[in-house]
């Protein structure tokens, strides 16, 4: 008698150990990728808050030593006053100080004036 071997049918598809081994390996991948992502973002919303100060002096000198004014930089209020506080991130406005107060009065005119930073960015000074 002879004993023959039946064909196995091909089989198609992953072992659970398998499937269990990649989806680890993805979900590493994804969460290396989300923080690299996110320092990134990070990383970008803070030089656009470097370039804005940086733009701020600049439109200050140029400014001021264009028309012989005191110009002043102060955290503003949605009034576009000078708010009292050493945080700059909800914005800031740039102005010209006539009496030299500090202080922007009603006659004071507005040279320039800096939307609030992106979230997660302070800048106080």
């Amino acid at each position: 008698m002879v004993l023959r071997s039946c064909p196995r049918p091909a089989t198609r598809g992953l072992t659970l150990p398998e499937v269990l081994a990649a989806t680890a390996i993805t979900g590493i991948l994804a969460a290396i990728s989300l923080s690299v992502v996110g320092g990134t973002l990070h990383a970008s919303r803070a030089a656009d808050a470097r370039s804005a100060l940086l733009q701020t002096y600049a439109t200050a000198i140029r400014h001021s030593s264009t028309r012989g004014l005191h110009v002043v930089a102060c955290p503003a209020t949605a009034a576009s006053t000078c708010r009292d506080s050493i945080d700059w991130s909800g914005g800031w406005i740039l102005f010209e100080d006539r009496d030299r107060d500090r202080e922007r009065n009603e006659s004071e005119r507005i040279v320039a004036t800096f939307p609030p930073l992106a979230a997660k960015v302070h800048l106080r000074g």
